[in-house]
Order: structure tokens, then sequence, then C-alpha cells
């Protein structure tokens, strides 16, 4: 039992109690009508999740168009909860805190808490050669919502004008499209101003029932740490694909500079970029003032925050000019010493750009992808491949040269120094989470070329490159 203050907003518009929301409330009174919330985590079977879920009734005298509660009156609410009927306005899909949401469901209202900073939690400070301090999230104070960009032409993945923020200004709504298939960005916004965003994965794809267990090689190399074989959970593809039929420019995914959340669109096809930034780049709806844009001279992590589209280039990092402001914690696994490879595993960090559960890959994960002792190959031979060059290269991801195969898509990079698109077609790349410490501004990735056939597991490259990520568990 409750007690309430009378609350008397009027009759609504609603045709059924399917249709009681603030949206079909008395004009101008949705955000002021009275109405309790359910949430929790809705199985279709003993051990099945789905996804989080709210059942949210406004109250009145019936279930459908009135909204007034009056003084010295009590209201019996019965509630039967059956499931979730995609027709039922009031049922939402509560999504779990992180920077990228994957959605599966056409035409489906989500929502997420648009308070949170990522994934909400505090990453320790590193010590070691450049200090970084501990990143703290800070709590959300949104008071605006906005569509940032979304591939395709607008409605292509989220329905036009569904982006909202609700009335107690902590969560963010949206309607996908009619179809699933591509990725968007939408943002929090204060005072005009983005304060974070986040990426909508819209794909069929589950990477909870469908993900390859890699193999890493056990370390005990010269100039490396000495690390033992273990198993990691790896995304069939990279963040924000679509596909992973050869040569097909989805399976490329976005591209991330080292550090930052905010995805960056692939390209259109296989050309580099000659002379402008973003010549090359795949068809998207950008809201104005949010173009694809590539600026020089770093000017740190709020400016990166506020300008999602903005790629910001550099000889080394995009963070800072100075080696001391540059911050080897952002994705939560910073290098302790100046010899390769990580000993430990770090944290999922506020600006890992990975779905919940999951995480920027750490920096042995591809030492299986070569079959010789050492880390780098540098003929076909030592290359632990099935099949040619098709676009990218299938990758035995355990010992012995047999068994399942992961596909890299030949991605390339968008170059540190010139924002640019280069390695086309001939060269791929995928980052870790992991900062080369030997040199500042540079972090790990891997890195394969079909021209002098090449791969190298653990390359440092500088942070401003932007490449693709592929996904690891947490665990």
């Amino acid at each position: 039992m409750w007690y309430n203050p009378e609350n008397a907003r009027g009759m609504g518009t609603a045709s059924g109690q399917f249709q009681k929301t603030a949206e079909n409330a008395p004009t101008g009174q949705g955000k002021y009508c009275t109405y309790f919330e359910i949430y929790g985590k809705y199985r279709t079977g003993v051990t099945e999740e789905i996804s989080n879920t709210t059942y949210r009734l406004y109250l009145g005298g019936n279930n459908t168009k009135d909204y007034n509660l009056l003084r010295n009156h009590a209201y019996t609410v019965n509630v039967t909860l059956r499931g979730r009927n995609e027709a039922d306005m009031r049922v939402g899909n509560m999504l779990e805190s992180a920077n990228c949401f994957m959605v599966s469901q056409p035409s489906t209202e989500y929502m997420f808490d648009a308070t949170v900073m990522g994934n909400g939690t505090v990453t320790p400070a590193s010590f070691y050669m450049w200090p970084a301090p501990a990143i703290v999230p800070t709590p959300l104070e949104p008071d605006g919502a906005m569509l940032v960009w979304e591939t395709g032409v607008a409605g292509n993945v989220i329905e036009p004008g569904s982006v909202k923020l609700s009335d107690d200004k902590r969560y963010i709504s949206f309607r996908t499209s009619s179809t699933i298939g591509g990725n968007a960005v939408i943002a929090a916004m204060k005072n005009g101003q983005v304060i974070w965003s986040w990426h909508i994965w819209s794909t069929t794809y589950d990477p909870e029932r469908d993900y390859d267990t890699y193999v890493t090689r056990t370390i005990t190399w010269s100039y490396y740490n000495s690390l033992p074989s273990r198993r990691i959970g790896v995304m069939k593809v990279n963040l924000g694909a679509l596909s992973t039929t050869p040569g097909d420019m989805s399976t490329i995914g976005l591209y991330y500079q080292w550090g930052r959340k905010d995805p960056f669109i692939g390209p259109a096809d296989f050309s580099n970029e000659k002379s402008t930034p973003f010549q090359n780049k795949a068809a998207t709806s950008n809201a104005a003032g949010y173009e694809w844009k590539a600026v020089m001279n770093p000017k740190g992590i709020p400016t990166s925050i506020q300008n999602p589209t903005r790629l910001i280039y550099y000889s080394a990092d995009w963070v800072s000019t100075s080696n001391a402001l540059l911050q080897a914690n952002l994705w939560g696994n910073p290098a302790e010493e100046s010899i390769h490879l990580n000993l430990k595993d770090g944290s999922k960090s506020i600006y890992d750009p990975c779905p919940k559960g999951w995480r920027v890959a750490r920096s042995d994960t591809w030492t299986m992808f070569t079959t010789s002792a050492y880390p780098d190959a540098g003929k076909l031979a030592d290359i632990n491949i099935d099949g040619g060059w098709d676009s990218g290269w299938h990758f035995y991801f355990s010992a012995g040269g047999s068994g399942d195969t992961a596909f890299y898509p030949g991605t390339g990079s968008r170059n540190s120094s010139t924002g640019r698109l280069v390695g086309m077609s001939t060269t791929g790349q995928v980052w870790t989470s992991t900062t080369n410490m030997s040199g500042p501004g540079r972090a790990y990735a891997l890195e394969f070329i079909t021209y002098n056939p090449s791969v190298c597991p653990v390359k440092p490259f500088d942070r401003a490159t932007a490449m693709p990520v592929r996904c690891t568990k947490e665990d």
C-alpha cells in the first residue's frame, strides 16, 4: 500500500491499456503523471536470460485514458506479468551499462541508464614510467538526448524521433527501425553539449551463444614476459561488423583510436585515402554539427568526449603532446614494465568500447596466429592460416594448423599523422588493451600483411591510429 498526494492530470488519448504511456497522456502532462515501474530479468526458460525488462504502469481511474489520482480515493491495481509483448508500449528493454549496446529486435523500444559512464567502474592508477591517475566515473546529469549518427540514411537503424530522455532525466530510450543491421551513436546532452555517448550495434549476431575459444601460446621468449597458455573467448567479428563473408565491406566493422570509447565509421570500399580523411567512408546520416572530421593536435579527454565524430590525429597520441598526460590505463590494462606482453589482465574501464561482458583484447590474444616459436612470422610457412588471402586471412586459433578458423579482414587503419586510411585490402590491424611502455604514446596491436607476408601479434602502434577492435570475454 502506498499513500500518494493528489495528482489530477486529465484524460489521455490511448485506445487501449497497451498504449497508456507518457506519450498518450494529456497534452503537456506526460512528465507529471504518476506511475510505478517494475524492473527485472526476463527469461524464457529456467536458465536462459533474455534481457532486463521494465513494466511501467500509469495510474488513474481506469487502465486506458484516465491519468487522474484524486484525493480520498483508493485505487487497486492488479498486475499479472505474462511475458514481454512487443506490442505493449508499457514494456521496455533495459540495457545493462556499457559503451556499446547490442540490439537484435526490430521495431522495439530499448532504454538504458544515461547517468552511468561506460560500465561505471573505477580503474586503478598506474605508476610505471608515466604515472596515470585512477579513472573515477561521476554520475552524468543530462538534460537532453540526441541521435548523433547512424549508418545508411536517416531511419535505417533508429526510428526517427524515438531518441528521448525520460522525465526524471535518468534514462534514454530509443526504438529500432523495422530492419536489423547497422550502427549508430546516441548521446546524452547538457546545455547543448555532448557529455557522453553510446554505440548502438544493431545485429542478429549473439556473441554469448556463438564465440570462438582461442588457445594462446606459452611464452618463454627472450625479451618477453613469461606467460602460460590460456583459453580466451573471442567474438567472431570485429566490433560493429555485420558479416563474416570475405570481400563484404561490412566485415570490417568500426575503427577506434586507442583508449577512446567512440567508434569511427568504416570505409565504403577497399581504397586508400590519398588526400582527405573520411573521403572513403561508408554512408551515414549525421546530426548537424557532428559530421565526420579529422582534426590535428590533442586537446584532452573531455574534448574527445564532447566531439565523438572528430578523429584527433597527431604524430603519436590523441590525448596530449605531453608524455606525462598520456594515461596508460584508458582501456584498463596498462603495461607495468618495458618488455613485451603484460603479466596482468587489468580490468575493463569506463572507456572500453565493448558490450556488457566483453572487453578489448589482452596483449597475448593472437600469439597462436604464428606457427614459429618467435611471435613475428615473416613468411607464409610461419603463419597459422587456412588457405590464401581472401580479402583477409582465416587464422587457426589453436596449435597445429588444424581445427576451426577465425576470419580477419584486411582493414587497413587510419594513419596517426594524417588521419587518412592506409593499407586497405593489403593489411589488417586490431587493437589490444595494453600500452607499449618502451615508447610513449604507443599501444600493442595485431598486424598482418599480405604483400611480403607477415604477422606480428604484438606490434606497437601510435595510439592516435584508428583501427578495429575485436572483443574478448571479461572472464
